[in-house]
């Protein structure tokens, strides 16, 4: 099930002519729904970095069909009634493969695909990854959270 209106997917046109950066906010959350189903997240940030809400989709699953569809429900939606062409910068989201592919596969043009600051935290938390300038040693993994698709 998709969710959105006219104005909220208004404000991905109003990010796109405040900023020099398109941005795109994508997750999903488990603990919202009594079913237990994940609430999936679509949004933008405006130029003061707060979260603007674009739509949510209820969903059984978190695979990459379940993605594309809420982007391509948004990409129609704001073609069909703004007569807009949606295109994207910068792609905000946890580490999931099943986001990294549903927008590979819904945008073609080149975008940045990072990890938000909140999942970055968490994930750096999870794997005691410490920084050298707090007296640790150097960490023993990298990650690479930022990955640039054709």
């Amino acid at each position: 099930m998709f969710f959105s209106s006219r104005n909220l997917l208004k404000n991905i046109i109003l990010q796109a002519g405040s900023c020099s950066t398109k941005y795109l906010c994508i997750d999903g959350t488990y603990r919202l729904t009594v079913l237990g189903y994940p609430l999936l997240v679509i949004g933008t940030q405006d130029i003061t970095h707060k979260f603007r809400l674009v739509a949510l989709a209820l969903s059984k699953h978190e695979r990459e069909k379940d993605y594309k569809f809420v982007l391509d429900s948004v990409r129609n939606s704001l073609e069909m009634i703004f007569k807009y062409e949606w295109r994207i910068d910068l792609l905000l989201s946890d580490a999931s493969m099943a986001i990294y592919s549903a927008a590979a596969l819904t945008f073609s043009a080149k975008y940045t695909h990072g990890m938000c600051s909140v999942h970055f935290r968490r994930n750096v938390e999870k794997n005691n990854i410490f920084s050298p300038c707090q007296g640790q040693k150097s960490p023993q993994k990298r990650y690479n959270f930022s990955a640039k698709y054709p």
